[in-house]
């Protein structure tokens, strides 16, 4: 219990980080990094003495998939040197594939390891989902007091910024973690009711937010857990479900402010218009992406370094497979992509196998959430609520691979139970 109060302080620390700017620093030491990395070798250090029955290997190659793509992050920062830059500022590049990367991957890893060998391993997961739902709800409020500033506002739009970051980047998260909590709506106890109050408050953050991205995120991450769940839901509660959908909305419509539903009827009102200015419809983002093309013509195979969009043209690329492209490659988008398969097919296995448990749904949630992150991703740059995203995703790891190995010690008890009992017969 005590590790998993640890991990949700964690989490909900990096949720403040992202949407306060909360100093996780004691004088020069970063208590984020100082848990990252303290955890990290406490982790790899146990992991190293379990037994063949609490290994997971879904899990160990999915971490290998994260350390050949890190492998060659790292070595990215090298391909500007060979090509002769002598301006390309290596560190920098080392210490944000530090940030982004292997701080990012760590969180999974720790999060998996010590969630499967909790005693209670769905409370980190449960406390982390209320202060979510309770800093959707201070959107809310922020949004509807006027004078309340809790997350700041977009500077170009008056948007609000949202609980984890700017608003594209809170609307792209929330949408990760939509379908789980979702899926927790389906459990027993009141944790059911907190769920549903949650999904409530994520939807309307979302629209809060304006994103379009993140909205277009959350669709294909519902369609996709609907889908999943039609075998776990009953018809009559498939209708009951599509029912309450235009409910839920209009409810999520009514308590926004005149404000927003106006920005959001604004943002919206492309689909409407025949000839579409795409420059000014995506906020700038098709002149972005146009040169950030360009860049990758320069060198479209092994990619030219560690933030070299960023380094290059002075900005976000507000497009996370383009910023692979351009600094990894052709060679770099396919590891990722690899790697984002390996961990769907991961959720997605385990709920094949325990197709009626509680885990089975969380499993199926983190799948639809992987599918409507990778949407997302086409609109945004994540950096520090990157973290965020791999620590949900470990929860639901370790979460499953507990039941994992649960099942696995249960089958040895039965097969020695029966062995037991056929031994006297074979002395008859």
């Amino acid at each position: 219990m005590t590790i998993q109060l640890f991990l949700a302080i964690f989490f909900i620390d990096i949720i403040l980080e992202a949407g306060i700017d909360f100093p996780s620093k004691i004088g020069p030491i970063s208590f984020k990094n100082a848990f990252i990395y303290s955890m990290l070798i406490w982790a790899i250090v146990n992991k190293s003495k379990e037994a063949g029955i609490r290994r997971d290997k879904s899990v160990e190659q999915i971490t290998l998939w994260f350390i050949i793509f890190g492998s060659y992050a790292i070595l990215s920062a090298s391909f500007p040197m060979l090509m002769g830059r002598s301006d390309y500022p290596a560190m920098l590049a080392l210490n944000t594939i530090k940030n982004e990367v292997l701080d990012a991957f760590s969180c999974f890893f720790i999060f998996w390891f010590f969630t499967k060998n909790s005693r209670r391993p769905m409370l980190g997961l449960k406390i982390s989902v209320v202060f979510i739902g309770l800093m959707c709800a201070a959107t809310l409020l922020e949004s509807i007091i006027g004078g309340l500033t809790i997350f700041d506002f977009d500077d170009d739009s008056a948007r609000p910024n949202g609980p984890m970051g700017e608003p594209n980047q809170t609307a792209t998260i929330l949408a990760l973690c939509l379908p789980i909590v979702a899926s927790m709506v389906l459990f027993k106890g009141f944790i059911r009711l907190i769920a549903l109050g949650v999904c409530f408050l994520i939807l309307v953050t979302i629209a809060l937010t304006g994103s379009r991205g993140g909205m277009l995120s959350a669709f294909v991450a519902c369609s996709h857990m609907f889908w999943l769940m039609r075998s776990n839901i009953a018809l009559s509660n498939r209708v009951l479900i599509l029912a309450a959908a235009p409910v839920v909305m209009f409810f999520a419509w009514f308590i926004m402010p005149e404000y927003y539903q106006s920005l959001l009827l604004e943002r919206l009102s492309f689909f409407q218009e025949k000839d579409v200015d795409w420059d000014t419809a995506s906020a700038g983002r098709t002149i972005i992406w146009g040169r950030g093309i360009d860049l990758w013509y320069q060198s479209p195979i092994i990619g030219s370094g560690w933030s070299s969009f960023k380094l290059t043209l002075g900005g976000a690329s507000h497009n996370v497979y383009l910023e692979y492209l351009v600094s990894l490659g052709i060679v770099g988008v396919i590891i990722v992509l690899l790697m984002y398969r390996k961990l769907y097919f991961h959720f997605m296995k385990f709920r094949k196998l325990f197709i009626r448990s509680e885990e089975s749904l969380l499993a199926a949630g983190a799948a639809s959430g992987i599918v409507g992150l990778c949407a997302g991703l086409f609109f945004v740059n994540l950096y520090v609520p990157w973290l965020i995203v791999w620590c949900m995703l470990g929860y639901v790891a370790g979460i499953k691979t507990k039941q994992l190995i649960e099942y696995r010690v249960n089958q040895i008890t039965l097969q020695q139970a029966q062995q037991a009992q056929q031994a006297p017969e074979a002395v008859k």
